[in-house]
Parts: structure tokens; sequence; C-alpha cells
């Protein structure tokens, strides 16, 4: 008899072992971590990431000052539009300086997005997407969400209630039993009660910021492209489907770096590949498209918002929407184990 051996292939269902998964997340956040550094290091003096607000929240917490005062304080150009629960999660970063902890909060993202997609190893391809370059760009919280789908509940629902609503729609898309949602809502309300006891006035803060936002929208709304999205609701039983109506459906920054969570959809190295070079694409386009932001950036991302909305409706959920549809269809009880 011969002896077996563990193999795997870059193609459409293979998948990789705990201890590889590991092993890759390590790899790519160390490599990413470097990445984020250099890119940070060559910034002019001034250069700020939207990570920036968090730590200045986090910070003023730290400090026991209102953290949405705080940072309208700095030289930054918009109001914390993020609730404090980011901020509290953040808090142990606070003791860094902003340089190192957007770097070392990058690299923990980069970690546990890397983590989830290795479970199929072709959806690693992900990193090199628009999406991913646009938020080590920003150092934003879209890898750190997406790679929450594969961890406890209870802790992915603490790191889900640092940004809502794309939070829910990972949640949505991933969760599949009655008892991993009872404990990723405690997770969150752990989060929350503790930001509270922290900063009791926080929620009256947050909603008089979120007022005052013009520029997040749910994509669904955005015509004429935004509802023919709903159409994957045909296939409803397919928890990726679920991922993708709750993240058009979610109100979001329009931006091409809230679309990651949708690298959780491709099944195949093929589409995998299709939608990291629609996502560079979308990417491409959308700087092009955005105008000078020298005039006020709140401004200026309001009135570019349903143009690249519509670029990120064409190039990045419709496709999913199609591979969604071509598909056969599910039975709710051979919901997919692997998120």
């Amino acid at each position: 008899m011969k002896p077996t051996h563990h193999r795997f292939t870059f193609g459409s269902v293979s998948t990789l072992s705990t201890r590889q998964q590991i092993g890759a997340a390590l790899v790519v956040g160390v490599a990413i971590g470097a990445i984020a550094y250099e890119h940070y290091a060559i910034q002019p003096p001034g250069g700020m990431s939207d990570f920036d607000q968090v730590w200045v929240a986090a910070h003023a917490l730290r400090s026991s000052r209102d953290p949405y005062a705080s940072l309208a304080a700095t030289h930054w150009p918009f109001p914390l539009y993020y609730p404090l629960t980011a901020a509290t999660l953040t808090l142990p970063l606070a003791f860094l300086s902003v340089s190192l902890a957007r770097v070392l909060f990058f690299a923990l993202g980069s970690a546990s997005l890397a983590y989830a997609l290795a479970k199929r190893p072709h959806r690693l391809l992900a990193l090199l997407s628009g999406a991913f370059f646009q938020a080590l760009i920003l150092a934003q919280w879209t890898p750190l969400l997406t790679g929450a789908a594969v961890v406890a509940p209870l802790l992915s629902g603490a790191i889900w209630s640092a940004k809502p609503p794309i939070g829910l729609a990972v949640a949505i898309g991933t969760l599949r039993t009655r008892r991993a949602w009872i404990l990723a809502a405690a997770g969150a309300l752990i989060v929350v009660a503790a930001s509270l006891l922290l900063d009791p006035r926080w929620p009256l803060n947050f909603f008089d910021a979120a007022r005052h936002a013009p520029h997040i929208m749910a994509p669904v709304t955005i015509l004429p492209l935004g509802p023919i999205v709903l159409l994957a609701l045909v296939r409803w039983r397919d928890p990726d489907a679920r991922l993708l109506v709750a993240l058009a459906c979610m109100p979001q920054t329009i931006a091409v770096h809230e679309t990651l969570p949708l690298f959780l959809i491709p099944r195949t190295r093929r589409q995998t590949m299709i939608l990291v070079l629609l996502s560079d694409g979308a990417f491409a386009v959308t700087m092009w498209l955005l105008p000078s932001l020298q005039d006020g950036r709140e401004v200026s991302l309001a009135a570019s918002a349903p143009l690249v909305g519509t670029c990120l409706l064409a190039l990045c959920y419709l496709p999913c929407m199609v591979m969604l549809l071509r598909r056969p269809p599910v039975a709710r009880s051979s919901d997919e184990a692997i998120p």
C-alpha cells in the first residue's frame, strides 16, 4: 500500500489544513505589515490614514476625554463616523504611537483575512485586488471584518461591532446556526457595554455625526444598477447570495475597499481571478473619476458617491451576482460549511 500525502492544488475544491492556514496568515501578516510600514514611512509629514481617527478616539478614552470632541480638535477633515465600539477595541493600540499602531492594526487585519481566505487557497489572490490595495493605503477595517468570518462567533461579533453595517453583512453571509448568532450578538453586546461604561454619551455624539454624512449610502439605492443586485435573492438559500444582498443593502462609504467581503463568494480560481481584475479596474476607474479633494473632502465624496457606486456595482457586485446565478440551487440542509 502506497503512503498517502496531503496535497492541494490551487483550484476550485482544494482546501488547506488549519495549520497551513495559520502559516499563511503569519506570512501574510508579516509581509503586509512590512509593506504598510514602508508605505507610511515615505508619506510626507502629516500623512494620515483612516485608522488614525479611531486611534485619536482611543487615545482620548485612555485620557478620559470626549473622543468625538478630541477628533474635532485635530486637523482631521471629518467628524468621527465610527461608533465608540471601534475605539474601545482599539484601546490597547492607544499606548503605541499612531504610526506603529496603524501598521500593527493592518498587519493583524491582513493576517486574519489571509486565514479566512486560505481555507480555499485560490482566494488568497484577493490580496492582489484593488479592494485590498485601497484598504492598505487607508489602513481600513475591511480586512479584519472579513477575516472575522472564520473566528469564534463570540470574537467575531466583538470585531463586527466596530463597523456594524459591514460586520452585519458578513455575519448574514457566514453565520449558519442560531447558536452562532447568539454568541456573535453576545460578543457585540459586550463591546457595546464596555464602550458605554467608558463614555455613556457616545451614542448621541455618534448619531449626530452620522446625520451629517451625505457620502454614506447603500449601493442598492444607486440607480439604475443597484436594485438589480436583489435578483441574487432567487438563490437566497446560498449563504453567498445573502452576503451579496446584505452588503449591497448596508449604508457605507462608497469605496472599493468596502467590497472586500465579496471575495468570500468566488468558488474557483478563475472566478477569483476575474473578480481580482475587476476590482483592480474599479480601483483605477474610481481614482480617475473622483473629483479634486482640494475644496473639501467630504463634499467631494458625497458628490462622487453615485458615480463611484455605479462603477462598483458594474465591476464588483453584478459579476458576483452572475457567479451566484450560474450555480445550481442549493438545499437548505446543504449550506456550505466553508465561508
